[in-house]
């Protein structure tokens, strides 16, 4: 049953990792409407709150496609043993761009964390148009930093925070958690958000 929940949980946080992808690249914008940052906005979901300004970046504005060729360096081992205990570091080339992945040893207590370095031309500023319809959506800043964090379905045991680190630059911080007696599963946006800032602290070095 657990293996079931395990997989169930891991296709939702598949699903919320391409979500981004493909409707932004079926979405067009419309210049010269934008809607209010400061103003919260319903859009037939039970959490919605806005940022500030999400396309104003602070300096410097970082490039995370330094650590294309090595993206399983953008988390310290220091840093990962402060989160859990981890299997080997899974480097990936996926459809947004190149990642890593750690999975928890005990895969039912302890985190799954995935970071991902987009490189299929997303913005911060499309990433949060074609995850406005998700359920759980909360425009946030990370560092400073413009961001957005979304679930599928209502933010317990997967979230996904998705950081401008740039006009043209961004990263995605993914969780998965089957402990639902953990701060992790509890508060899944926090736990990723956290994550997103400790590499957003590795980019500025």
């Amino acid at each position: 049953m657990k293996d079931e929940q395990l997989k169930s949980k891991t296709l939702v946080l598949f699903a919320a990792a391409m979500l981004a992808s493909i409707v932004s690249g079926c979405s067009e914008q419309s210049p010269g409407t934008p809607t209010s940052p400061t103003s919260p906005t319903t859009t037939g979901g039970p959490t919605r709150t806005t940022a500030a300004d999400k396309s104003a970046f602070p300096e410097p504005e970082l490039d995370p496609k330094k650590f294309a060729d090595r993206p399983c360096d953008l988390l310290k081992p220091a840093q990962l043993a402060e989160l859990g205990e981890f299997d080997a570091p899974e480097p990936d080339d996926g459809a947004l761009g190149p990642g890593c992945g750690w999975g928890a040893k005990d895969v039912l207590k302890g985190t799954r964390y995935d970071v991902t370095i987009y490189d299929d031309g997303s913005t911060i500023d499309t990433i949060i148009e074609s995850v406005e319809g998700s359920p759980v959506v909360k425009e946030t800043e990370v560092s400073g930093y413009p961001a957005v964090s979304y679930d599928i379905t209502d933010g317990k045991g997967t979230c996904s925070t998705a950081v401008g680190t740039s006009s043209v630059g961004a990263i995605l911080v993914q969780v998965l958690n089957e402990n639902e007696e953990s701060a992790e599963w509890k508060d899944s946006c926090g736990a990723s958000e956290k994550v997103a800032a400790t590499v957003i602290g590795n980019l500025k070095g």
